[in-house]
């Protein structure tokens, strides 16, 4: 199980992506949902030696996603704030 904790949490937070963006469809989950996912089994079949990822760099390029995908939301929302209230 140790082994594999990468992938348990990448999926847990692409699941709570899905479901968060389901309810209250928030910009950010469009985009690290997928990017969850898509990490989680990459680091699945890096963990079962069928792929050769670097870790830190997948973790690099994780974080690197949702870094971007809040600023995105963050700037839109602003936007969209100063356009209704002008």
């Amino acid at each position: 199980m140790r082994g594999h904790d990468d992938t348990l949490v990448l999926a847990a937070m692409s699941g709570a992506c899905f479901l968060n963006y389901w309810r209250n469809r928030t910009l950010h989950c469009i985009v690290t949902g997928p990017v969850f996912l898509v990490s989680a089994v990459v680091t699945a079949l890096s963990r079962a030696g069928i792929w050769h990822v670097d870790q830190v760099l997948l973790w690099g390029l994780v974080l690197t996603a949702v870094a971007l995908a809040f600023i995105v939301e963050w700037r839109t929302v602003r936007s969209q704030r100063r356009a209704s209230s002008a």
